[in-house]
């Protein structure tokens, strides 16, 4: 037998035994950690974006493990009801500040944020606050494509810059979710501002996770398709999932993982994704982008 014949062999048991094996162990099998002991009973979680979609639904599960929650988001209304709920179902404290990450470029934007939870015991990020970036009137898509740049990315930057050395420091181990997308983990050519800034999330997450390697758990969050206002809350069916799926299958893998897709049905569009050759699969996307919206 050759060379090249073991090395073929090598490469399709990897392709086609070992990354499966791995993805059912990982989604299927492997224990997740118990959060607040992990990370410290009565602490607080820091949760961006978190009045609609995947910071919702983080924001709910994170309650029922226990954390209390320090929620940002722009719509001062929606806050307000999502806190009054949390602390009459779970019994945990919940404060909140309503901000526009439109305006995260500005240092005196992270102010309150850092007055405000100065006192405060927070031991989870999660940054999840983002938006796409193409503009329903192509009049404003310069104002929306540099709001794109400045909300995905400033306020990620800033406040992982900010925690980061406080968490180190802690007793306990902290945890950081950054919140990517599968979009980032290669072009896409219907949308090329959002796919560089959510591959800037991912690689601003994964290199932070190799510098407080051992002190903090660092995660990318690569989903694909979520039921959120992002997707017109497209129906759940196929690789389109429901945010609660999205938000439990990450949490499942933090403390293991660098990076993840969350749920299952992500990580196996990921792979199919990534397995098409790149003209191909480009070529294919820019026929998402020229196909005219179905009417209801």
């Amino acid at each position: 037998m050759s060379f090249l014949e073991i090395l073929g062999g090598l490469v399709l048991l990897y392709c086609f035994v070992y990354i499966p094996g791995a993805g059912i162990y990982r989604h299927f099998f492997r224990k997740s950690h118990d959060l607040k002991a992990r990370y410290g009973a009565g602490s607080w979680a820091l949760i961006t974006g978190s009045s609609d979609g995947i910071g919702k639904s983080f924001a709910y599960k994170i309650a029922q493990e226990g954390f209390n929650l320090f929620l940002i988001s722009r719509t001062e209304s929606k806050l307000a009801a999502i806190a009054k709920e949390i602390e009459q179902k779970y019994s945990v404290k919940v404060k909140y500040l309503a901000l526009d990450f439109g305006k995260s470029y500005e240092e005196k934007f992270y102010d309150v944020i850092f007055k405000e939870t100065k006192d405060l015991d927070i031991s989870f990020l999660i940054n999840n606050v983002g938006m796409s970036a193409r503009a329903e009137d192509p009049k404003d898509q310069v104002k929306h494509s540099l709001n794109t740049v400045i909300t995905n990315c400033c306020g990620q930057t800033i406040l992982q810059e900010h925690f980061a050395p406080i968490f180190a420091k802690r007793q306990n181990k902290s945890g950081i979710i950054n919140v990517s997308s599968v979009a980032g983990g290669k072009p896409i050519s219907f949308s090329p501002l959002y796919s560089a800034t959510k591959g800037f999330n991912d690689f601003l997450s994964r290199a932070a996770q190799w510098d407080y390697e051992g002190k903090i758990d660092i995660m990318s969050l690569r989903p694909g398709w979520v039921s959120t206002n992002m997707l017109n809350n497209k129906k759940p069916t196929g690789f389109t999932i429901i945010s609660d799926d999205c938000v439990e299958g990450a949490l499942k893998n933090l403390g293991h993982d660098e990076w993840t897709n969350g749920h299952w049905k992500h990580a196996l569009f990921q792979f199919l994704y990534f397995s098409i050759p790149d003209a191909t699969f480009q070529r294919m996307a820019l026929s998402f982008r020229t196909k005219k919206p179905k009417e209801d």
